[in-house]
């Protein structure tokens, strides 16, 4: 595994790992109340929400395990093709929310970096995979609870946050997302903790995949040349498939 890094489960990345309310609510809905996020709150690109319910501040008191903090990572627990997620922005407390996964990260560890690596397409599979129920599907709570994941330094987690929202300012977070596959820098996560203790060879791959990622970035060049360089980008690190 890249120095530095370790394998940490994520109950213990987080100070909460948790589900919202599950049970009736509607008898405590008001016009003017708490924000309460539900399922169909959480979407793909952040939170929605136009639709969202309000509560009486009593029964939002109440439920003290699913209160809301800027920074929190929502999960929707019912899921089909993917598992959408988002971020708590500052502003919105007080909240709290139902059938929702709730992460609170660490202070040692950066919200952004959690909320991309549940986002990326590793994750996706790997909990897709693990989902229960039948009628309608569910996160497996406890796998989310067990699931190991890389954790760099606080430093390099906020260098990956960087990289990412810049390639999704450019309007191409798909080619960060390829990436992610074929094995350019947030993806060798994957393909470099599963090289072992013992894989020091590798600095060579590592190096270049920063260097090349550095390279692409310089705008100009990038808008001239995005399809020619997405090919490099394939030939290069297309054979490190995860």
């Amino acid at each position: 595994m890249r120095e530095g890094w370790k394998r940490i489960r994520l109950q213990n990345v987080c100070d909460r790992v948790t589900v919202g309310h599950v049970g009736k609510t509607s008898a405590y809905y008001c016009e003017d109340g708490v924000k309460f996020l539900r399922t169909q709150n959480v979407g793909k690109n952040g939170l929605k929400l136009n639709d969202v319910r309000f509560i009486t501040p009593e029964f939002h008191r109440s439920l003290k395990k699913s209160q809301l903090a800027a920074g929190d990572v929502l999960i929707s627990r019912v899921v089909t093709d993917d598992m959408r997620c988002a971020i708590v922005p500052p502003g919105l407390e007080p909240a709290n929310c139902a059938n929702i996964i709730l992460l609170r990260p660490g202070s040692d560890h950066n919200s952004r970096y959690l909320y991309h690596l549940v986002n990326s397409p590793y994750a996706q599979r790997y909990l897709l995979d693990r989902r229960v129920g039948s009628a309608q599907q569910v996160v497996n709570t406890k796998v989310l609870k067990d699931w190991e994941i890389p954790v760099p330094s606080r430093g390099e987690q906020e260098k990956i946050v960087e990289r990412r929202e810049t390639w999704v300012a450019l309007g191409r977070p798909h080619l960060f997302d390829l990436g992610m596959t074929q094995g350019s820098h947030f993806g060798l996560i994957r393909y470099l903790n599963s090289l072992g203790p013992d894989a020091d060879g590798d600095l060579e791959l590592r190096s270049l995949a920063d260097r090349w990622i550095r390279w692409r970035r310089r705008g100009v060049i990038f808008w001239l040349l995005g399809p020619f360089l997405m090919l490099l980008d394939l030939y290069f690190f297309g054979s490190q498939r995860l």
